[in-house]
């Protein structure tokens, strides 16, 4: 099932965990970090930001903690 953004119900929770921790910390949650807060592994996390990054959701670079939200 997807949201009118064109997100399926994960990755719309993602983009949450996301937006939310960088508001608190003022950095990007590691891989590890996002797993935990949707009690997933860090492989489903890699999957899901893929996903976001094709859609032009978010922007990754080669760095730790290096996602970016694009809206």
């Amino acid at each position: 099932m997807s949201n009118k953004q064109g997100l399926t119900k994960r990755q719309a929770q993602t983009v949450a965990v996301i937006r939310e921790f960088v508001q608190g910390n003022g950095y990007s949650p590691s891989y590890q970090e996002i797993a935990d807060q949707l009690n997933v592994n860090k492989s489903s996390v890699a999957v899901i930001l893929k996903r976001l990054e094709t859609k032009g959701h978010i922007v990754k670079s080669p760095y730790d903690r290096s996602i970016a939200l694009t809206d």
